[in-house]
């Protein structure tokens, strides 16, 4: 058991690395070239933010669904800091709910919960009609499982969620977009529930309302 959570929670680590990468990287991408001419001109001196910021912000809603054992629909939102136009950061939380078959027990369970943490967004082409953004999502959640009047058991873990976003400028302050994410997580310590229930692929429709 320890060496399975160890081995996710290593995992969770380099994917916490890889989008660290990203966003700092995004922000250097952003910023229009500049030429260096003499160490003591802070004018032409480029820094990781750039000369000149813009700050926005914006409110999301997104309905996602996964295939697990059985159909699972995911449904939350997001709200939003976005710095240049280009990186968002803030914060997060999605709620779930499926029902899951368990041959060994010989009953249906139905799962339900939800999960939150801190929101990572860079933004490739932000100014262009349609665009790429790469969301993710690095916190924790619980799940609830229960099979009434028999069982019944609350489950805690740590979840980082990569994804993928083709996103559409409908207006200067909506967008609209079609979303794929996959979902790592700790195992799941229930012994009706496969402890990797939580991994997987989603995906869906974002929308987004605010200041850009």
């Amino acid at each position: 058991m320890k060496k399975s959570n160890d081995s996710t929670l290593s995992k969770v680590g380099g994917l916490t690395a890889t989008v660290l990468f990203v966003f700092f990287s995004s922000f250097l991408l952003a910023q229009p070239p500049q030429v260096w001419s003499s160490p003591n001109n802070d004018q032409n001196q480029r820094t990781l933010l750039g000369t000149d910021l813009s700050f926005g912000y914006f409110w999301g809603l997104d309905v996602n669904m996964a295939i697990q054992d059985d159909i699972m629909f995911i449904v939350g939102g997001k709200v939003a800091w976005v710095i240049n136009n280009s990186v968002a950061i803030g914060g997060g939380g999605y709620g779930f709910f499926s029902e899951y078959t368990n041959n060994g027990f010989g009953q249906d369970f139905y799962f339900y919960g939800g999960y939150g943490g801190i929101y990572i967004e860079p933004i490739l082409g932000p100014n262009f009609p349609v665009h790429l953004s790469f969301p993710t999502l690095l916190g924790g959640g619980s799940l609830e499982l229960e099979n009434e009047p028999f069982f019944y058991d609350v489950e805690l873990f740590i979840v980082a969620e990569p994804g993928m976003s083709l996103e559409f400028n409908v207006s200067r302050g909506i967008r609209f977009g079609f979303n794929i994410k996959h979902r790592f997580t700790s195992r799941i310590d229930a012994d009706a529930l496969d402890e990797k229930l939580l991994h997987g692929w989603s995906g869906g429709l974002t929308m987004k309302f605010g200041s850009f």
